[in-house]
């Protein structure tokens, strides 16, 4: 079974597409963040640049980028506005995965992460409902980057049928500060490749918005992030 991802694998991107039409028919206000909420921007800004959208893996030169452009990972991180509890959010989930999720075969809730078994993948869940993870940012920073997300639209194509979804995203500045605050070997990853890719291919990333989002949601390490992502923008 696989257990490592990236959105070129039909698996992880049906599960981000669920998420997004759960999200959506329910009503929640939601984001992707973390690594596949970086990747999302990464393929968006890629299958759109000029010539028009194509899908992530009909372009081979595309499918080649995407070789070593993507991390592979074993999750999904989603942050949810609701008032839901916990017990209530994983049967509706699970309930929704049940009759929507191409070759779902089981989901295990455990310390708020759901594991979604397909007949070839295992995928956690990790959907986060309240600030508690968020440790040295101000609380509204968790309501403020889903208010703020942007909606990126992804397409699949790979041996089946193209698949279309949107996906809510935070901004790249916003994506980026928990990376900095963690600052781990694969976050120092992501940023690099989100801040190489965006300017290439996207709107460009936006420093200054980094400083001024870190001086209002992080004030007391503001100088620390800051710096970090200067250091990281030393060396692209």
């Amino acid at each position: 079974m696989q257990k490592e991802h990236n959105l070129t694998h039909r698996d992880l991107f049906n599960l981000v597409q669920a998420t997004h039409d759960f999200c959506t028919e329910n009503e929640i206000p939601y984001a992707i963040v973390g690594g596949v909420g970086v990747q999302s921007h990464l393929v968006n800004s890629i299958t759109h640049a000029s010539g028009g959208p194509t899908s992530i893996s009909e372009d081979r030169r595309n499918s080649n980028i995407f070789g070593w452009l993507l991390r592979n990972t074993n999750d999904i991180d989603v942050v949810m506005l609701t008032d839901r509890s916990n017990e209530r959010l994983d049967f509706e989930i699970e309930k929704y995965l049940i009759q929507n999720l191409p070759n779902f075969s089981g989901l295990t809730p455990k310390s708020g992460t759901l594991k979604v078994n397909t007949n070839r993948s295992e995928i956690s869940l990790q959907v986060t409902t309240d600030s508690v993870k968020y440790k040295g940012f101000e609380e509204s920073l968790f309501e403020y980057q889903v208010d703020s997300a942007n909606e990126l639209e992804l397409i699949y194509s790979e041996r089946g049928p193209v698949n279309r979804t949107n996906v809510k995203v935070p901004t790249s500045e916003i994506l980026a500060l928990p990376k900095l605050s963690r600052y781990s070997v694969s976050d120092m990853q992501d940023l690099q490749n989100l801040i190489r890719i965006t300017r290439i291919h996207g709107q460009g990333f936006d420093k200054n918005a980094v400083k001024s989002i870190a001086k209002r949601y992080a004030p007391n390490n503001s100088h620390t992030l800051v710096s970090r992502l200067d250091e990281i923008m030393s060396t692209i």
